[in-house]
This record gives C-alpha cells, structure tokens and sequence, in this order.
C-alpha cells in the first residue's frame, strides 16, 4: 500500500504533526495538494518535498536545480496537448536517448503512455506539484481540464499493452534525477553560477527567469551580487526595520542577525520611502556592516502593491565603474520586483 505523502513527511521528520493537520484542514478551501499548500506556507522545503514524493512513487526526484537547469530543446518533444493534460514537463536527455520527464503523477502506465506516444523511451521524475503546474502553463499554456478527453493522446491509450499495468514497481529508495542520469548518461545542462562573472548580468537576467521560486531568483541575483560589489544585503521591509534575508561581506556575517530600523534615516528607508534607488551617506551601524563604503546604494525591490525588501550594496569591486555598479543595481531590483510580483510572495 503506498504510504500517504502527510505521513512520509512527519516519518522523515520534515514537519510537525501539528502543521499538517492544519494543512490537511486547509486543502479544500485552497485546492492545492499537500506537499505544495506546506511549501506555500513556508513550512516545507521544497526539495524535501520532492525527495518525500520520490519515496512514495518509487521514481527519481526531481530537484529545484533540475528544474532551474532544464533543457529548453526537450520541449519540442512533447506535444502541447499531452502536456497539458497529463502535467508533464520535459527536463533533458539522457545519454542513450531517453528523455527525463517530470510529473506530479508519476505512473508506470504514465510512462508507457508517453513512450508509446512519443516513440522514444522516457524516464518519469516526480517534482512538486505546483512547480510542474507553473512550468507547463508557462511553456505550453492553460492545463486541460481533467474531464476533457478532445486529446488524441487519450484514445491512443487504449492502444497499450494492459501487462505494461502490472510492472513490478522500482525499489522505493530516495534518489535525484541526478544520480540517475550521472548513472547512464550526462546530467542536465550544469548551473552557470561559475561563469556568471564572465557572462555578465544578461545572463543573470535569463537565470531568473527560468527560475520556479522567488528563493532561486533571490539566491542567483545575490550570488551575482558577490561578484560585483564588496558587500551587498538583501533585507525584507517589515513594520518597523528591514529584516536580513541573503547577504556577503567580511563584516557581515549572519545576515539573518540583521535588523535595520526604518525610522531611521538611512539608504534603505530612503529606498523604501521614494521608491527609487538611494544613494549617499549610511548609518553608523550599516556602514560598519558593508564594510564602510564610498560608493554605496540602495534600490527598493517592489512586490504587488509596496515595497517588499530593499537590496543594498557597498563598494563595486571595480571602483572605476560606479556608475555601470548603480545601473546594473537597477535592473538587478527590477528583476526582483519581477519575480515578487510574479510569485506574489508576501514575506
């Protein structure tokens, strides 16, 4: 009997009883599944979501950065229709020629289906349910309803050889696509986290765009930040001080230690209050934390209806390029703001 996903989580520890009693109240007002009503509800990390679902399906998982790294030739091989009806993305190749595709039903007769269709061999992933809704309505357009069965891929079911319904089902074990293509061909494109420097902020701008959560745009912008300024806070505007979220620097530290009153003048009330991006003088306490720069500033990061967090940074690394450092602070807000509106995340 395959285990529920509710009780997979609090065996493996990745949430509270308690937290999933809640949810399992919640789900019917909301119409999302478990796993996904928890991520939303920041109480779940969203690959330990995955990695639980790939125990209870008994396929490999599919992580964030599989997701975040996919092909984007692979779509080609699956037609919009089948896509959409059965929520499946496509994610990369494996060296033999199957293509990795992942569900939020994996199935054996899922897999003969879409190998029967596509006539290729396909190894079905499972990721989170909400993630493989946004990716397939953002590549293929709006899911088909469950009860519509126009598709031609539905009356070709009937085409399948019924044993393929009694396969013997993989041995249950946690495992990342990964590990599965490392075993029997290459992996999916790498991350270019190494080549950010040298390709620039274009490139950083295409990484957030393809990235499935605010935490992915939040953690490639900031990672692109540590290339170009010496210092650099990402700080959640609360009522009173903005709080830490990601930040680098040697005086930094914790960012999540970090707390800056609003109600006092500062570059980041500043960029707060107007809007636009500040520049000029820093407090006492946020000088020493970036370092005590020359050239800082601060640009707010706007979300569906305020300012959400505001991203502050010291000194370029290239002291003879300040002003390219204020432009591309901007675009690195706007890119922010972006993905804050498109997530329409409140923190």
């Amino acid at each position: 009997m395959t285990p529920r996903i509710g009780e997979l989580l609090v065996r493996r520890e990745s949430v509270d009883p308690v937290q999933v009693s809640s949810a399992l109240r919640e789900q019917a007002s909301v119409g999302m599944r478990l796993a996904s009503l928890l991520v939303a509800r920041a109480q779940l990390d969203a690959d330990e979501a995955t990695l639980a679902l790939s125990e209870q399906h008994g396929v490999p998982a599919a992580m964030q950065r599989h997701l975040e790294r996919r092909d984007p030739d692979a779509v080609e091989l699956v037609p919009a229709e089948v896509a959409r009806r059965w929520v499946v993305m496509p994610i990369g190749r494996a060296r033999g020629g199957a293509l990795v595709v992942c569900a939020r039903d994996p199935t054996p007769i899922l897999q003969a289906a879409l190998e029967h269709l596509l006539r290729r061999q396909v190894l079905v992933a499972v990721a989170l349910g909400a993630h493989v809704d946004r990716l397939v309505r953002a590549t293929y357009g709006e899911l088909t309803a469950p009860d519509d069965a126009s598709s031609p891929a539905i009356a070709q079911l009937s085409e399948l050889d019924v044993s393929l319904l009694d396969k013997t089902p993989v041995p249950r074990r946690v495992r990342s696509v990964s590990q599965i293509l490392q075993m029997s061909g290459p992996e999916l494109p790498r991350a270019r986290s190494r080549q950010i420097a040298v390709d620039g902020i274009d490139a950083v701008l295409a990484e957030t765009d393809r990235a499935i959560t605010i935490s992915a745009v939040e953690r490639i912008v900031m990672a692109y930040a540590a290339t170009r300024w010496e210092s650099a806070l990402l700080a959640s505007i609360g009522d009173d001080a903005a709080v830490g979220l990601r930040g680098h620097g040697e005086q930094l530290g914790d960012a999540h230690l970090i707390a800056v009153p609003l109600d006092e003048p500062s570059l980041v009330s500043a960029a707060r209050d107007t809007g636009e991006l500040a520049r000029g003088p820093v407090t006492d306490r946020l000088s020493s934390l970036l370092g005590a720069p020359i050239a800082a500033a601060a640009a707010p990061i706007r979300g569906p209806d305020r300012v959400e967090a505001v991203l502050v940074v010291g000194d370029p690394r290239d002291r003879d390029d300040v002003r390219g450092a204020f432009a591309e602070l901007e675009r690195l807000a706007d890119a922010l703001s972006g993905a804050y509106v498109r997530f329409a995340r409140r923190r």
